[in-house]
C-alpha cells in the first residue's frame, strides 16, 4: 500500500513564486498520504531523471517561454510513459516558443492543454 504520494513540479527558475506556492498549498490538501515534493533544480544541475520517473504525477508549469530542465524533464517523462499536466501562467505573455511546445505536445498527451493562473486571485 502506497503512503506517500510523489509529486514532481518541472518549472524553470522564472517561476520560483509559483513553485514555492504549489509546494505550499498542495501540502495543505487533506489527505492521509505522506507528500514528497520534488522541484525541477535550479542552476546547471539536471540529475534529476530519475525523481521524474519514480513521481506519482508530474506537473509541468510554464511562464514566458521553455526554459532549461522543464522540457527535459517533459522529455524523461514521454520516454517512460508518462503524461504530465502542463499549466501556462496567465501572468507571462505567452512566446513562439512556448506556443509551438503547447500546440505540439497537447496533442501528444492527448488531453486538452489546461491554462492557469497561479497565486492568489
Amino acid at each position: 500500500m502506497v503512503d506517500t504520494f510523489k509529486l514532481f513540479i518541472s518549472a524553470a527558475d522564472d517561476l520560483s513564486p509559483e513553485r514555492e506556492i504549489i509546494g505550499h498549498l498542495v501540502t495543505e490538501i487533506p489527505v492521509t498520504l505522506g507528500w514528497q515534493i520534488n522541484l525541477s533544480p535550479t542552476g546547471k544541475s539536471l540529475d534529476n531523471a530519475q525523481l521524474v520517473m519514480d513521481a506519482d504525477f508530474h506537473l509541468i508549469v510554464i511562464g514566458e517561454d521553455i526554459r532549461a530542465p522543464v522540457g527535459y524533464e517533459w522529455h524523461v517523462s514521454r520516454r517512460v510513459g508518462k503524461l504530465p499536466q502542463i499549466f501556462i501562467s496567465k501572468f507571462f505573455i505567452v512566446l513562439k516558443y512556448t506556443y509551438l511546445f503547447s500546440r505540439k505536445n497537447s496533442k501528444d498527451l492527448e488531453k486538452k492543454l489546461t491554462y492557469a493562473i497561479l497565486g492568489l486571485e
